[in-house]
């Protein structure tokens, strides 16, 4: 039997203890009458203050980085530790991209799981602007020898 029982359309609900109409309430299939213990408003504030934004973010990277490359946030944060939390490729410890309109950096731009595209397999990390190179060359060697070997002929 429900605590807080639905009458004349309204409910109380059992946070704020306020008496409320029904559609100030969210629907649950699986509560007896239909709808949430909580109202609207105090559902909202408690996932705002169980959930702020930076934690919204990190779980879905959580969620990326398991379903992408098969790796933990964990073992990302033990590879660039490894890494001396730098890029793999160029060194550099600031994960940001330089944009070429306007030369601000992008601090959403982050550090990207490099990986072999046929295997799966996770390389190392490297900062957006190396990866894009790697993404431009098609991670093909001989394209990248013959950019240094034109860069070096100059």
């Amino acid at each position: 039997m429900e605590k807080f029982k639905i009458q004349n359309g309204y409910k109380v609900c059992s946070l704020c203890l306020a008496n409320k109409a029904v559609e100030e309430f969210a629907k649950r299939k699986h509560n007896k009458s239909g709808i949430h213990s909580w109202c609207l408003s105090c559902f909202r504030d408690v996932n705002k203050a169980n959930y702020s934004k930076d934690e919204v973010r990190k779980r879905a990277r959580e969620r990326r980085l398991v379903a992408l490359y098969g790796m933990s946030l964990g073992e990302f944060n033990e590879l660039l530790l490894k890494q001396g939390n730098k890029c793999a490729i160029c060194g550099t410890l600031e994960p940001m991209f330089e944009l070429p309109v306007n030369g601000k950096k992008n601090s959403n731009s982050g550090w990207h799981v490099d990986h072999d595209h046929v295997s799966k397999k996770v390389r190392g990390i490297l900062c957006p602007t190396c990866n894009c190179m790697l993404g431009y060359a098609k991670d093909n060697p001989q394209t990248l020898a013959r950019g240094i070997r034109y860069l070096l002929s100059q």
